[in-house]
């Protein structure tokens, strides 16, 4: 893992897996995520990005965008739910219903 404390990045691609960013500015980049150990974003700009989802992370979303055009609906927006919720104010996982989040 590699920390950037306020750096600016432009004009680049920036593959942003397992590593922390804290006070960079992003100007004009590609942001790929590929679905290794989350990245930690912290207090960052960002100006005309793209943001990418690729290999795993793609897949990821494939699958829930499936589930949602699929039927299973809920499901797609409990995904969703959970991403707009702070890791505190998620409620506690039931293990009787297998892995959640």
């Amino acid at each position: 893992m590699t920390m950037y404390t306020d750096r600016v990045f432009r004009n680049e691609t920036v593959n942003v897996d397992d590593n922390t960013y804290e006070r960079c500015e992003f100007e004009f980049c590609r942001i790929v995520y590929a679905g290794g150990p989350a990245p930690r974003l912290l207090k960052n700009n960002f100006e005309s990005c793209e943001f990418v989802l690729d290999g795993a992370a793609g897949r990821t979303l494939a699958y829930i965008r499936g589930l949602y055009l699929g039927g299973a609906r809920d499901l797609a927006e409990d995904f969703i739910t959970a991403i707009r919720t702070p890791d505190d104010e998620l409620p506690p996982r039931d293990p009787s219903k297998g892995p959640q989040r």
